[in-house]
């Protein structure tokens, strides 16, 4: 099978967080299943671009990636504009069997959508989160009400699915009462470290994501004050500014001593921490997923997340970790009661509570559900079916007549 995936930007612009991660672990794993993988995208990374070429293909774990040069004008630079995008897809199209966006509101999912119909090449899209009434609201809602009655309806109704990652994901789609093509759910997936058996910091609370108002900091922060010896490590990019209020929040709070910010981190670093921190805290807003809450699950580490997090129902389900409102009350009292009862686990490096460990629970959920190979074999299940459905829907239509 020959797969494309479209999406805004890719490695190595990293400070766009999990979707980024997330396409090039399943392309990746689509590459080791025995398919053609290709992503098309822009060099975007913040300000700048990425130190990569957009003259020829370059090749990640086997993942053929085509970059085009983002557009100088600043105004057309913020919806991703780049023409040699959508050229580049258009040379490859009638060679590709099915074609994977990733994100909307911004043009080269716009115009790889355009390209695909044109062709006649199925297409999925994977909103990866944005398209949520609470979000749309809090961000730009009347411009980007405006973009989807001029691009998105036609983009997300004309898609052969809508690819959602949660089923959380799917109910926040289904409040925006869109005409949305058929939803299919294909979770993100993650890799398996070796757990070396090592003893977790007692009181270690960890913090891993976008440093961003939706992700409930000015609510865990707070908490930490009713935590006597517990200490919080906030791990992540900063967005707009916002890891500057959540500082002043913790000297507001008392808690600046116990609040560590150690800006991104590197994958080594973020397996460091994971391997030594007691719970991992995401008591989000909105959240369709969060792969954040898999890599700690897979690290044998418990989580303590809002019921507003994608994965917060298997978590739940598994016993891997606790689920509480957002909330300064009830995120303390969570955070209590693991760190309360977690006990060293040397055989695993997992936490007990009272019985089974929320670690091993946690690492055995995404050993059976949640690794690259499992989701990548769910996703090509998905484009087979779209690709037969296509097939057959062609061999049935009438010859033409002159």
């Amino acid at each position: 099978m020959h797969i494309a995936h479209v999406i805004p930007t890719y490695l190595p612009a990293k400070r766009y967080g999990g979707p980024i991660e997330s396409v090039h672990g399943l392309s990746r794993a689509l590459v080791e299943r025995g398919h053609r993988v290709q992503v098309f995208t822009t060099n975007v990374d913040g300000l700048e671009e990425s130190p990569v070429s957009t003259e020829e293909p370059h090749y990640l774990d086997g993942v053929e990636v085509r970059y085009a040069p983002i557009s100088p004008v600043a105004l057309l630079r913020r919806f991703y504009y780049a023409p040699q995008l959508r050229l580049a897809l258009s040379r490859s199209i009638n060679a590709i069997d099915i074609v994977h966006l990733h994100s909307v509101f911004l043009w080269p999912i716009s115009a790889a959508a355009r390209v695909s119909a044109k062709h006649r090449v199925p297409y999925l899209i994977a909103p990866r989160g944005m398209l949520d009434k609470t979000l749309l609201a809090a961000r730009g809602n009347l411009r980007k009400r405006a973009w989807i009655t001029l691009y998105e309806k036609r983009t997300l109704s004309r898609a052969a699915r809508i690819h959602a990652t949660s089923e959380l994901e799917v109910a926040k789609l289904a409040e925006l009462g869109l005409d949305l093509a058929p939803v299919c759910i294909v979770a993100n997936g993650t890799d398996l470290p070796v757990l070396t058996g090592q003893v977790r910091d007692a009181d270690h609370v960890l913090f891993l994501g976008r440093i961003t108002p939706k992700k409930g900091l000015d609510q865990l922060i707070p908490a930490m004050a009713r935590l006597r010896h517990a200490r919080l490590t906030v791990a992540g990019p900063d967005e707009r500014g916002y890891r500057a209020r959540m500082e002043a929040l913790a000297a507001d709070a008392g808690v600046a001593g116990r609040v560590k910010f150690v800006g991104r981190v590197d994958r080594r670093e973020r397996d460091r921490l994971l391997a030594r921190a007691s719970v991992l805290a995401l008591p989000s807003r909105s959240e369709n997923f969060a792969n954040a809450v898999l890599e700690a699950m897979a690290a044998g580490c418990p989580v303590l997340l809002s019921p507003h997090v994608g994965l917060a129902r298997a978590v739940d389900k598994a016993g891997a970790g606790l689920i509480v409102e957002v909330g300064v009350e009830p995120i303390a009292k969570g955070l209590a009661s693991i760190l309360a009862n977690a006990v060293p686990d040397l055989g695993t490096g997992g936490l007990g509570m009272g019985g089974p460990c929320m670690g091993q629970a946690g690492r055995r959920l995404v050993e059976r559900q949640f690794t690259w190979n499992a989701v990548a074999g769910q996703m090509e299940t998905t484009y087979t079916s779209i690709i037969e459905k296509r097939f057959l829907t062609a061999r049935a239509q009438p010859c033409s007549t002159r």
